[in-house]
């Protein structure tokens, strides 16, 4: 009796061991997240399988000028751990197996160059988009290739006065008269109503960013000479011839 007893204990703990095992494979199957949060693609025999790697944000294109660096980033999914390969023209980049890159001081041979990243894991392997690097050429300060030349006129003529000045454009101009600037006088030619002796001297700047620069002409003096004063003709007199003494008649 004892032994049939315990028999039919040991029968319904099997049994109830069964259905919990069952239970748990159950479980298993309906929830995609393991117990460290991390999603998985399915099951086979129980066991976990890992999701291969996805681009969720690929890397953009970049413009830097010349003397700047520029990172590129990207944003991948999948099973962790994940690796990074950063490539250069499909060429790994030693060194670059992080989620993003920065590149050295950039160069305008290396505008055009395309930057792609490879994501790793144990379930496979995806590349990224290729994004463009644009590298434009660091501004040139101005300098003043042909200075303003010294001028001489006559009062009541004008005067005109020239710069010739290089560097990266737009070049901006202001003309300064004895130290002053003239209103108005922003070109690279100014002509100036005759005065008397004075000096003008040319301020180039360049505008329309933070690599802007300035430089300064030389002084060109402005001589003026007094016009010639007209001189009146003499009138002409008619002189008439002188008349011989009359003598008294006889």
């Amino acid at each position: 009796m004892a032994r049939t007893s315990r028999a039919l204990l040991r029968r319904a703990t099997q049994r109830q061991q069964r259905r919990l095992q069952t239970a748990d494979r159950r479980s298993a199957w309906s929830s995609p997240y393991r117990r460290d949060g991390n999603q998985l693609g399915g099951h086979a025999d129980g066991k976990c399988v890992p999701v291969a790697p996805t681009i969720t944000t690929a890397p953009a294109n970049q413009t830097v000028t010349a003397g700047q660096t520029v990172t590129f980033t990207v944003v991948a999914a999948g099973t962790a751990p994940l690796s990074y390969q950063w490539q250069k023209n499909s060429v790994n980049i030693s060194g670059a197996t992080s989620a993003s890159y920065t590149t050295p001081v950039t160069a305008t041979a290396d505008s055009g160059s395309t930057f792609r990243v490879v994501v790793t894991n144990s379930a496979g392997t995806v590349t990224s988009s290729a994004a463009t690097l644009t590298v434009n050429p660091a501004p040139v300060a101005p300098t003043i290739t042909t200075a303003p030349a010294n001028q001489t006129v006559t009062a009541g003529q004008t005067a005109t006065f020239t710069v010739v000045a290089a560097g990266t454009a737009p070049l901006s101009y202001q003309w300064r008269k004895n130290g002053a600037n003239i209103s108005g006088a922003t070109f690279a030619a100014n002509t100036t109503p005759a005065t008397a002796t004075s000096r003008q001297r040319l301020d180039v700047r360049r505008g329309g960013d933070e690599h802007r620069g300035t430089v300064t002409s030389s002084a060109a003096s402005l001589t003026v000479n007094a016009a010639p004063v007209a001189r009146r003709s003499p009138q002409h007199q008619r002189i008439r011839p002188s008349q011989p003494d009359r003598q008294p008649p006889f």
